[in-house]
């Protein structure tokens, strides 16, 4: 929960671990062991909290996230129930593989807006980051959120020294000319990526100083 002493009160629901990719800085190449289907919060137990917390606290925003949620068995009728719930805002956090594809049923359902994981415009470089990720899937994916007024979509650019530090003004001039906003992320030395931390670690001063 943000925001429960100003502003806004959002939430994020993971709800999913499962991925299709392997991020480098995310997990090992061999992905992680799946949860049981009877360890994950149902949809109903999420949109019964999304409305308890809506009539206690005065929650406005809901952000579905993963894993990748896109592979949440039904993703689409979970965004229509938590869409019906009278939420100021409705988002989601895709890696995009399979936006192109849902984009418009998302719009319909109810979803608001989406951001998307996009760390390099070089297929080569995001095929190895992502490790095994088609980008061209991912870029379908974004183009087809905006088409369907999936808007903002809101690019998300992990900083990751040696792989994308250098092309931080291509990928804000790229993101920008679509009509889309972008935010470089400081990698952060949690989980899998405390691993990479040391060697991959980029600040936000040296992203800032390349865009200026």
């Amino acid at each position: 929960l943000y925001g429960m002493q100003h502003g806004p009160i959002s939430l994020r629901v993971s709800v999913t671990d499962r991925c299709q990719l392997r991020c480098l800085y995310c997990m090992p190449a061999d992905g992680m062991p799946d949860r049981s289907r009877a360890q994950l919060i149902t949809c109903g137990e999420i949109v019964r909290f999304v409305r308890f917390l809506k009539s206690w606290t005065g929650l406005s925003k809901v952000h579905i996230t993963g894993g990748e949620p896109l592979l949440r068995r039904g993703i689409i009728r979970l965004v229509e129930r938590l869409s019906r719930e009278g939420l100021a805002d409705l988002a989601l956090t895709t890696n995009g593989q399979l936006l192109s594809q849902r984009a418009a049923e998302l719009k319909r359902a109810g979803l608001r807006r989406c951001n998307v994981s996009l760390d390099s415009l070089e297929e080569r470089t995001f095929a190895y980051l992502t490790r095994g990720g088609e980008l061209r899937r991912t870029l379908e994916g974004i183009d087809a959120a905006l088409r369907c007024g999936l808007r903002p979509v809101k690019i998300n650019t992990v900083l990751l020294r040696g792989h994308n530090d250098a092309r931080v003004a291509e990928l804000a001039r790229w993101a920008l000319g679509r009509g889309c906003a972008i935010r470089f992320i400081e990698l952060m030395p949690l989980g899998y990526a405390r691993s990479v931390f040391g060697r991959l670690f980029v600040p936000a001063s040296e992203a800032r100083a390349r865009l200026e």
